[in-house]
C-alpha cells in the first residue's frame, strides 16, 4: 500500500485545489435572481431562435413558455431543421395560434461541410430583426421572467455573450448519475470570474442551452459560420468574442430556466460521448489525463478504504483516504446546493466518475476510429 500513498496525496492536492474554486464560484456562481421590474428604459428588441430537429415531445412546451415572457419586445423563430417525426405540423398549429409573436421556418439541406445545429443556428441568425439574438435549445423552459432578467444582466454589465447554465430536470437515476458531472465541471473545474473578467481565452465556459448574443458582436465574429465544423459549438464562440477582445459570462441560470437534456441511456451516452472528446479539443493526452484523475478522485479511495480498515490498523493513509472522499463530497454538496440536487446524489458520484470514464472511451474510439458522433440520426465527423 505504500506504492498508492504518493498517489493519493497528489489526488488530494487537486481536490483541494478544486474546493478552493468551488467555494470561490460558490457566490459568483449563485442562481440569479429573477427580475419582473426592469430599470431599462428603452428595451431592445430582441431575437429568440431555435434550432428545432425531432422535438415533437417538447417543442409545445418550451413555445409556450417563451410566448408568456414578461419581456415587451421581441420575436420568436423556430427553424424546423428537417424533422423525421412531428415537429413541423407541432410547430404549424402553434404558429396559427401565436401568429404575432411565432414565426416557423423550414430548414434548407444540411451542406457537407456543417454541423447540423450550426447549419440551422446560421440560417436563424439571416432571418432574425433583433439588437440582441438569444439561441436556445427546443427541449428549455423559460419562467415568465427569463428575457427580462437576462437582458437587464447583459445591458447592466455590458456583456457581448451571456450564457445561462438551466436547472437540469433528471427523472431518472440515470440522469441523476451522469449529468450532475456537467455542472460540477462549470462550479469546480474553472473560475466563473476568470469567464467574465480574464481576457485570456482559455478560461471559457459556456453552455449552448442559452445563449445571447449582443448583434454587432455575432457578426463581426462572423457567427456561427466561423464554427461551422465544430461540434461544442457555444465554447469556440465564446473563445472566438473574448479573442476579439468581447466580454463574455456565464451564469447560474436555475431560477429562470430549466431543461431535461436527455429521456433515457442511450440519448445520454450519445450526447456526452458527442461532446466530451470535443470539448477537449481532440487531445488524447489530456483526455486519457482527465479519467485518470476521475479514476483516482472519485472512485479509487472507495474501493481502498474497507480493504485498508480490514486489514491494517488505522494509520496515515487510513485518515488520507477519509480526508479525500470528505473533501469529494463537500465539492458535490455544494454543486448540489447551487443546482437544487437531491441530498442523496451526492453519494452518487463514484458511479458519476465511471459513466463518465465509459463514455469518454467511447468517445475516444469513436475519434480514432472515425466513426463519427450519431445525434438525431445523423452522423458527424469533426
Amino acid at each position: 500500500m505504500i506504492q498508492i500513498l504518493p498517489v493519493i496525496i497528489a489526488s488530494l492536492f487537486i481536490l483541494l485545489i478544486l474546493l478552493i474554486v468551488t467555494i470561490k464560484n460558490r457566490l459568483a456562481f449563485k442562481p440569479i435572481q429573477p427580475i419582473s421590474i426592469s430599470t431599462i428604459k428603452d428595451f431592445p428588441f430582441i431575437s429568440v431562435l431555435i434550432p428545432a430537429r425531432n422535438e415533437e415531445k417538447v417543442i409545445k412546451q418550451c413555445i409556450e413558455s417563451l410566448i408568456n415572457q414578461q419581456y415587451p419586445t421581441y420575436e420568436i423563430i423556430v427553424l424546423d431543421d428537417n424533422s423525421t417525426d412531428e415537429t413541423l405540423i407541432i410547430l404549424e398549429s402553434l404558429c396559427l395560434k401565436y401568429p404575432e409573436k411565432l414565426k416557423v421556418v423550414q430548414g434548407k439541406p444540411l451542406p457537407k461541410d456543417w454541423m447540423g445545429k450550426n447549419y440551422a443556428c446560421h440560417q436563424l441568425s439571416i432571418l432574425a430583426k433583433g439588437e440582441y439574438l438569444i439561441f436556445t435549445d427546443a427541449d428549455t423552459i423559460h419562467e415568465s421572467s427569463c428575457l427580462l432578467t437576462a437582458t437587464e444582466i447583459i445591458i447592466k454589465e455590458d456583456i457581448d455573450l451571456l450564457s445561462l447554465v438551466p436547472n437540469q430536470i433528471m427523472n431518472t437515476y440515470v440522469e441523476k448519475i451522469i449529468i450532475p458531472m456537467m455542472l460540477t465541471l462549470y462550479t469546480a473545474y474553472i473560475s466563473i470570474k476568470a469567464i467574465q473578467f480574464s481576457p485570456n481565452p482559455a478560461f471559457t465556459a459556456m453552455n449552448g442551452q442559452f445563449m445571447m448574443f449582443k448583434r454587432s458582436i455575432y457578426g463581426s465574429v462572423k457567427g456561427h459560420e466561423t464554427v461551422k465544423q465544430m461540434i461544442v459549438e457555444d465554447i469556440q464562440l465564446g473563445k472566438k468574442i473574448k479573442s476579439a477582445g468581447g466580454t463574455i459570462s456565464l451564469k447560474n441560470g436555475s431560477s429562470i430556466l430549466s431543461c431535461r437534456m436527455y429521456n433515457n441511456a442511450s440519448e445520454i451516452i450519445q450526447g456526452f460521448s458527442k461532446n466530451i472528446f470535443a470539448g477537449f479539443d481532440y487531445n488524447y493526452g489530456i483526455m486519457i489525463l482527465f479519467l485518470f484523475h476521475l479514476y483516482i478522485a472519485y472512485i479509487l479511495p472507495f474501493i481502498l478504504l474497507p480493504f485498508i480498515m480490514y486489514n491494517q490498523p488505522f494509520d496515515i493513509l487510513s485518515i488520507i483516504i477519509i480526508l479525500h472522499i470528505l473533501i469529494m463530497l463537500l465539492i458535490q454538496y455544494i454543486v448540489g446546493q447551487l443546482f437544487r440536487f437531491k441530498k442523496y446524489m451526492i453519494f452518487l458520484y463514484p458511479l458519476t466518475a465511471c459513466s463518465i470514464i465509459y463514455i469518454g472511451c467511447i468517445s475516444m474510439y469513436e475519434r480514432l476510429c472515425n466513426k463519427g458522433s450519431t445525434w438525431k440520426n445523423r452522423i458527424y465527423h469533426e
